[in-house]
């Protein structure tokens, strides 16, 4: 077996991770995946963060991913992994966490942000290069295959979808909206006020969406502040709008303002 650690922080908004990994695979090989955190045990000024690790197959640029290849459950511990048989082909190493945006001025303003190391165990020789995000929008889209693969499906209304991932192996909630209708406005809002232990990806609990024609969006991310029992109590409502238009760019969330540092996992984007 081949062994390739590669080490980052987790910024505290939708830049993400500082470093992913760009894993070329030449022949068929399974693949195990640990994503590892300091232990917060012993230091109280410490928190853990809420961890994951997604893969994906991607383009040989790394610039589009197109499906979802393998995930971890998502969990406040010192690790997370998940293992797959992998084709040969391109895949994205992507590491999560959520938990630390509520504390987004407190760390951008010191310039710390939590660290993390990603270990890449084969039975094959395979080249894992670490890399930047390869797109500004790469979290939500990331989101997205996890949540529409392995989150629970409702209809809201005819070509209306809502995908919540949530649950025992989720630890929180990760909702993502889709309106492949090719006119017409998916409006939704979602209430999470009455939560225990929850944060969100949103900075607030209740939220509302509009959703422009042929687009999907990440509504939110709920998960634990610390670790510990917690509560996620969620309230949606939706409707289609068939005969409103409002151009994409002026669409999104209206509950309140979304700041730069949320916009690119935050906004409509293109099915």
């Amino acid at each position: 077996w081949s062994e390739t650690r590669v080490g980052g922080v987790f910024r505290p908004n939708s830049a993400g991770p500082s470093q992913i990994i760009h894993l070329v695979v030449l022949e068929r090989t399974e693949v195990d995946i640990c994503l590892y955190q300091e232990t917060s045990r012993g230091c109280d000024s410490k928190k853990e963060v809420d961890l994951s690790l997604v893969v994906v197959k991607c383009s040989p640029d790394g610039s589009q991913i197109t499906t979802l290849a393998a995930c971890s459950h998502r969990r406040i511990n010192t690790v997370v992994s998940c293992g797959e048989l992998l084709s040969p082909g391109h895949y994205l190493i992507v590491p999560l966490a959520f938990n630390h945006w509520v504390h987004q001025e407190e760390e951008l303003l010191s310039g710390v942000h939590p660290p993390y190391t990603i270990a890449v165990f084969s039975s094959q020789p395979v080249l894992a290069d670490p890399v930047p995000p390869t797109s500004p929008t790469l979290l939500a889209d990331v989101l997205w295959l996890w949540a529409s693969k392995h989150g629970k499906r409702r209809e809201i209304d005819t070509g209306f979808t809502c995908y919540q991932l949530s649950g025992r192996n989720a630890h929180g909630s990760i909702v993502v909206v889709e309106n492949r209708q090719p006119t017409g406005v998916c409006e939704l809002e979602y209430d999470c006020t009455d939560s225990f232990n929850i944060v969100s990806s949103q900075e607030r609990l209740k939220v509302s969406a509009m959703v422009p024609a042929l687009h999907r969006m990440v509504i939110l991310v709920l998960s634990p502040l610390i670790k510990g029992s917690f509560r996620a109590a969620e309230r949606m409502r939706g409707a289609f709008r068939p005969h409103l238009y409002i151009p994409a760019r002026a669409m999104g969330h209206s509950g309140g303002f979304l700041g730069n540092s949320l916009r690119d996992i935050h906004q409509p984007r293109p099915l």
